[in-house]
């Protein structure tokens, strides 16, 4: 809980260390290097198509079997949208 009594810019900067980062892609970065270690770890992704040729990265998963259960739930819920399960392995170029 913030105080009463804290002066208003305390507040906004406390509001602000808790406000996500809604401009990070959704799309992992094209350098290998770059990858976050949780990119690395959970190969398989959800992905949903969208018009024009684009997609969005919807969930990652280390395996298989839990993804193809979510896509099942995502399909369930919204049978309008097309998803596709793909392995995205980062490809490294020496």
């Amino acid at each position: 809980m913030i105080p009463a009594n804290l002066p208003q810019s305390t507040v906004s900067q406390s509001a602000a260390q808790f406000t996500p980062n809604l401009s990070a892609s959704p799309f992992p970065p094209s350098d290998p290097v770059a990858l976050t270690y949780h990119t690395r770890l959970h190969p398989w992704c959800i992905i949903r198509l969208l018009p024009r040729m684009q997609r969005v990265v919807v969930a990652r998963f280390r395996r298989r079997n839990p993804a193809e259960e979510h896509l099942r739930v995502l399909k369930r819920l919204n049978p309008d949208a097309t998803y596709k399960i793909v392995f995205d392995l980062p490809e490294y170029s020496d």
